[in-house]
């Protein structure tokens, strides 16, 4: 529950921001790994990676800017003490 709640605030949040700047979304699919390490004895998430697969009708300059900005203004990313990666990826029509 805890990668996936990264995984779906990333994407409301792109949603969010897409709609705001003009972005028509054609596609949006994102999966999430999380990296499970004991550390002082107890079993926590290390790491998470959220691979989003976008196409969209704008230009690739466009879409990572939404990106980068959910980066910055995502909720859990912001609330997690684990290191999240984001690994977009945009695929052109």
């Amino acid at each position: 529950m805890f990668v996936g709640s990264m995984n779906a605030c990333f994407m409301t949040t792109f949603l969010v921001f897409a709609k705001k700047t003009g972005i028509d979304l054609v596609s949006y699919k994102s999966n999430a790994v999380g990296h499970l390490e004991k550390v002082g004895g107890k079993n926590v998430f290390t790491k998470i990676i959220v691979r989003p697969q976008i196409k969209a009708n704008a230009s690739r300059d466009e879409i990572m800017a939404v990106v980068d900005h959910v980066k910055e203004y995502s909720i859990v990313l912001n609330s997690m003490r684990t290191d999240v990666e984001i690994e977009a990826t945009i695929i052109d029509e």
